[in-house]
Parts: structure tokens; sequence; C-alpha cells
């Protein structure tokens, strides 16, 4: 599935961590490494004093050309077909039109490092490439006690019973076949604490049971399909809010990837809208395969790994 990786790199420790997961994800024979880093274009402005002479954009290009360079010989000398790219413009952007010109499956990356101007990222890249990309990213917020979750054993999938979410199903289980790894798939359905409070009428606090109920249902489909393909995969059903708790399991069950969508629906069908996926990102112990909104079709391997549609 994941045969062609970008990575992009700024030249910092931090960001050339994610080199660490790579090597114990994909054996050489098995990935091409696209390898990026973005410097700025040209520009000057005199009404600011923010102004990049040709000179310097040059000393910046031939900077970034020897870091890729070193970097790209470490790889091949462990067995890895590797290319590297120089990009100029707004990181963010440019990355994703790499990703899509170099035809990538996947974008690898730590979420803190240095842009071109040597200023702290703070995941800012990485949250702007999950809102416009159109390939999976692997997602490491770089902490130490992080490099445990280089083996993956335990895969986290977050699903709230829409379509974009189940994107996430092709994906877990090709990553669970390629490790060995087992499945935990999750549902939380969001908790109103007005219920308990009797403001509203006892017919909703029904329905909220039903929901539950519902909710659990669902997922037993969904690990039966698993179990019938031979995976290991096991259910979980929590109540509150989304984020928290997909940390909070992601602690109590070691878990070592999280795959899950920027979008969907709550149990209570309301919009996600990427803050959820945003608050794991930050909080989280472990890595994420992040699918942006506007994902390409999933791919071919994807397809024909795909979970089998549960029977209602």
């Amino acid at each position: 599935m994941f045969r062609r990786l970008l990575i992009p790199l700024d030249g910092s420790p931090t960001a050339g961590r994610i080199l660490y997961y790579v090597e114990h994800w994909f054996a050489p024979q098995d990935v091409v490494l696209e390898l990026v880093r973005v410097v700025p274009p040209y520009r000057h402005s005199l009404a600011s004093t923010d102004t990049l002479t040709p000179v310097a954009v040059a000393h910046q290009y031939e900077e970034a050309q020897s870091y890729l360079q070193q970097v790209a010989g470490e790889l091949r000398e462990k067995g890895y077909t590797v290319n590297v790219h120089i990009l100029e413009g707004v990181p963010a952007l440019a990355i994703k039109s790499a990703a899509d010109r170099l035809e990538v499956d996947a974008i690898a990356m730590t979420t803190h490092g240095r842009t071109g101007l040597a200023r702290v990222l703070m995941g800012s890249v990485a949250e702007d490439l999950v809102r416009h990309a159109h390939v999976p990213i692997f997602l490491v917020r770089m902490q130490p006690e992080m490099e445990r979750h280089a083996n993956i054993r335990r895969i986290l999938v977050p699903l709230d019973g829409s379509d974009l979410a189940e994107r996430e199903l092709p994906y877990a289980v090709a990553l669970a076949k390629q490790f060995g790894a087992t499945i935990l798939l999750l549902e939380v359905v969001e908790h109103h604490p007005e219920r308990e409070l009797d403001i509203l009428p006892h017919h909703e606090g029904e329905e909220h049971e039903a929901s539950l109920g519902v909710a659990k249902m669902y997922l037993e489909r969904h690990v039966e399909a698993l179990r019938a393909q031979g995976m290991a995969a096991d259910l979980l059903l929590k109540m509150g809010k989304p984020a928290p708790e997909i940390v909070k399991v992601a602690y109590e069950h070691e878990i070592d990837l999280i795959v899950m969508s920027t979008h969907g629906y709550t149990g209570f069908s309301q919009l996600i809208l990427g803050s959820v996926t945003r608050e794991v990102l930050r909080t989280a112990p472990c890595p994420l395969l992040v699918l942006p909104p506007k994902l390409n079709a999933t791919p071919s391997d994807a397809e024909q790994e795909e979970t089998p549609e549960p029977e209602a």
C-alpha cells in the first residue's frame, strides 16, 4: 500500500527523527523515499525589512541540497532507494504539490521542526497538510516516550458510524497484516451532563441508551468482519468527549498507532470538523496515520484488502 513516501525535512534534529520510524516501519526493498526540503523564494518589499536577496536564497538552496544529499547517502547505505527535492514557497502548499506531482502513497513527518527561516513550526505545517493533502499522513509528535512506539503491535481505529470514518479500515487492515498487529475499534458516544439533571425529558435519556446499543452493534459487526479475515480485533465503547477518550484509550491500552479520519460524525451526528484530530495529535502518546478530507480514491491494494461490508 505504501510504496512511495514523501518525507519533509528542514535540517532540524526533530524533523529528522521521522526517519527512525520510517526505517522501523518500511523495509528498503518495499519503499521509495522522496526527501524534500522547502526554502523560501526570493522576495523583496520596499515596505518591509523581511526580505530575502537572491544570494541569500541561493545560500539556503545550497545548504538544503547538501543536507538532503547527506541524509540520502546514509539511507542508501542501508539499502533504500532515495530521491531528493528542493522546493520553494509556503511549506505546506509546496509539500502538498510535491506529493501530488510525485504521486506518493503517503507523507511521513514530525509535527515540530523549523521552517526555512528558522521559526518553530509548532505543528502548523502538519495541520495545514491535513487540511489540503490528498494522501494519508503519518504524523509523529516528538517526545521522549514516543520512540517505544516504533514497533506497531496495537492499532486503534476510532469510528463514529460515518462512511468517512470507515475509510480508515482498509489502511488499518493492511498495516495490521504487515506488522501482525491487533486492531482495536473504538466508538465514543458523546455524553451530555444536562441529561443527568432532568433538564431534558425522560425519553431523551432512553434515546441515549438506545444510541449506545446501536453503537455497540455497529462495532460488533465490524469486529466480526475483521475476524473473518483472520485479523486479531476487538472493540471498545466509551461515553464522553471524543478526543480525550481516544487519548485515554491510547494510554491505557498501550496503542502504537492511531488510524483516524479528520472528518466524521459523532454519536449525535455532529460534524467533528477536524478538531478531534487536532486535539488527539497534540496529546496522543503515539504516532497517527491521518486520512485528510480530500483523500484520493483508496489505493488498489487497499481496495483489495478492504473489510467486507458488515451485514445489517
